[in-house]
C-alpha cells in the first residue's frame, strides 16, 4: 500500500502539473506511464512480498505453525497485489483530475453557483462525508463484529500504548507520501 500510495501521489502530482500548464497530452502520456508503472510494482510486489515473507515473520516468531498461517495468508493478500496498485492509481487520477462534483462546485453548472476554491474544498468533503455515511450505514445495518461503547470506556494505560505503539509509526509513513509530493512540487 505504501509503495502504491507514493508512486500515486506522484502520478497525481505530474497529472496535476501537465493539466494545470494545459498540456493534455503529457497528462495523458504521464498518466499511461503511472498505470503501466503500477501494473509493474504490482508483479515485482508480488514475487518480492512473498520472497521476503518468511524471514520478515520469522522476526517476530519461531512458531513454525504462525509463520505458516502467516504464509498462507500473505501468499492470497499479495497475489492481488497487482489490483491493489491499479486501483490506488486510479483513486490518485481521479484526484488529480477532479471530475466529479470539482467542476460542478468550482465553476458552476446550471441553478449551481461556481463557488471557485471553496467548491473544491466542499466537493472535498462531500467525497468524504459520502464515504464516512456509507460506513455508519453498514455498522448500524450489519453486525461488523464490533461494537463502539463509548458509555462504558476504561481507559486502561496498555491497550492506549500500543494504540500509539502502531499508530504513530504508521502515520509518519503515511505522512512520507505528503513529504515528497511537497518536495516534488518544490523540484517542478
Amino acid at each position: 500500500n505504501s509503495i502504491a500510495v507514493g508512486f500515486g501521489v506522484g502520478i497525481n502530482a505530474v497529472i496535476s502539473y501537465f493539466l494545470g500548464a494545459k498540456k493534455k497530452e503529457q497528462a495523458d502520456n504521464a498518466a499511461s506511464i503511472g498505470m503501466l508503472f503500477s501494473i509493474l510494482h504490482g508483479i515485482l510486489m508480488i514475487f518480492i512480498c512473498n520472497l521476503i515473507m518468511p524471514s520478515f515473520l520469522g522476526m517476530f516468531t519461531s512458531d513454525k505453525e504462525v509463520i505458516e498461517l502467516g504464509l498462507k495468508y500473505s501468499r492470497i493478500v499479495f497475489s492481488f497485489s497487482i489490483f491493489i496498485c491499479v486501483s490506488l492509481t486510479f483513486e490518485k487520477v481521479f484526484q488529480a483530475v477532479g471530475k466529479i462534483l470539482d467542476p460542478v462546485l468550482i465553476f458552476g453548472l446550471g441553478p449551481v453557483k461556481g463557488l471557485g476554491i471553496n467548491g473544491a474544498a466542499i466537493a472535498t468533503i462531500i467525497g468524504q462525508l459520502t464515504t464516512f455515511l456509507i460506513y455508519v450505514f453498514i455498522y448500524l445495518r450489519k453486525d461488523a463484529g464490533i461494537k463502539f461503547k463509548l458509555r462504558n470506556i476504561s481507559f486502561d494505560i496498555s491497550i492506549i500504548k500500543k494504540l500509539y505503539a502502531v499508530g504513530i509509526p504508521a502515520t509518519l509513513n503515511m505522512a512520507l507520501p505528503s513529504v515528497l509530493t511537497s518536495a516534488l512540487n518544490a523540484i517542478l
